[in-house]
């Protein structure tokens, strides 16, 4: 129903700039990239809630390909670190130019950037949603592209923190960060078992065993989308092809046209998101030290809080404190109590019918004679 599609719209609208808000803060790169497949999924079902339904596999399609290079990416910068926190890396560039040029160009495609991949179902979700005109459709093209500034600050910032700059010590810093006075005097490490056990820093470009397919990830996030969706007839690829190839028959969706001034603005968006990231994270402008943009730091570096909020009052609370008790008692108070109840009845039972066993034949005949006298004789008054 119109209603219901109405709703996917703007949850998957929520979702994408919810998502994309939180990574803006976060310093584990690994969990920055999480939280943008998240935003992106949530581009998808923004798509399939105003109908465009070819367009939401689009987009899955060409993010598949630079979002797995982006982690890939992070893992690569993690081998040469041995951390995923960007606060530890930095300068990652002059050791690392293949990683840094693929994730670039990852970076580059999740941003909407012409001609990569991401930008030909980026735009396509919101011209599709910009098309439709209505009040809803309107609503989520404005939050997508909210969501394009925020998504090309948050992963320009990752690629600053990670590639540019002064190499900030890797683990090695990471640890002595986290040695609190106490547990150098006790003799312990107070540290997480996953940063205790670390392979160490190794400043040079991962083997090609992880460069090779990076740089196969690089070429498709930079081609794919144009290949798969290209606006005109090119060398002999159907313009429009794999929409068209995803609409059903009789499925009623036409690609929009090419729409330059959308195109420009969304284009506008994205590089701003990059130049402010640029600003404050290249020190060119420091980033804001208020009181108030440290509260709303520290809300989304909780994530709202949404963990806390799951773990302390659903996990623990309602669930550990009330409904595990509940059934505890319903265990203890009446499985219990009935199986206890169950086996006193047949142990007295059991005691019962035992004194009738005595082990002697002609007791046994007499009972059985009682009894086949008993039958006839009921057959017999019954008639």
């Amino acid at each position: 129903s119109p209603v219901l599609m109405d709703i996917i719209a703007i949850v998957g609208a929520f979702t994408a700039i919810f998502a994309a808000s939180i990574g803006l803060v976060l310093n584990d790169i690994k969990r920055v990239i999480a939280y943008s497949t998240i935003s992106q999924l949530g581009y998808m079902m923004l798509a399939l809630g105003i109908g465009a339904y070819p367009v939401a596999i689009f987009h899955l399609f060409t993010h598949a390909f630079f979002k797995s290079l982006l982690f890939l990416g992070s893992g690569s910068v993690q081998h040469a670190s041995g951390t995923f926190n960007m606060q530890f890396m930095g300068g990652l560039r002059r050791y690392q130019p293949w990683t840094y040029g693929t994730f670039l160009v990852a970076g580059l495609s999740l941003a909407g950037i012409f001609p990569l991949a991401g930008f030909w179902s980026k735009d396509e979700i919101l011209a599709e949603a910009f098309s439709k005109g209505d009040g809803i459709s309107l609503l989520v093209f404005a939050l997508a592209l909210v969501t394009v500034f925020m998504t090309s600050f948050y992963i320009f910032r990752v690629i600053f923190l990670t590639f540019h700059g002064e190499f900030r010590g890797g683990i090695e810093s990471e640890i002595a960060s986290r040695e609190t006075p106490s547990s150098k005097l006790n003799g312990k490490s107070g540290l997480e078992p996953n940063v205790a056990s670390h392979g160490g820093v190794h400043l040079k470009e991962s083997p090609l065993v992880m460069v090779l397919p990076m740089l196969l990830l690089g070429i498709l996030a930079a081609v794919a989308g144009f290949l798969a969706n290209p606006p005109v007839d090119f060398l002999g690829i159907p313009a429009h092809w794999i929409t068209h190839y995803l609409t059903p028959p009789g499925g009623g969706f036409e690609s929009p046209s090419v729409n330059l001034g959308l195109i420009s603005v969304s284009t506008i968006v994205a590089v701003s998101g990059i130049a402010l990231s640029w600003f404050c994270y290249r020190g060119v402008v420091p980033v804001p030290q208020s009181n108030v943009f440290r509260k709303i730091t520290i809300l989304l570096q909780n994530q709202y809080y949404i963990d806390h909020l799951y773990e302390g009052l659903f996990a623990n609370r309602l669930f550990y404190q009330i409904g595990c008790r509940a059934l505890n008692w319903f265990d203890r108070a009446i499985v219990d109590d009935v199986i206890e109840k169950i086996g006193w009845i047949g142990r007295n039972i059991g005691r019962a019918i035992r004194l009738f066993q005595t082990g002697q034949i002609q007791s046994y005949a007499t009972g059985i004679t009682v009894g086949v006298l008993i039958i006839f004789l009921v057959i017999y008054f019954r008639g």
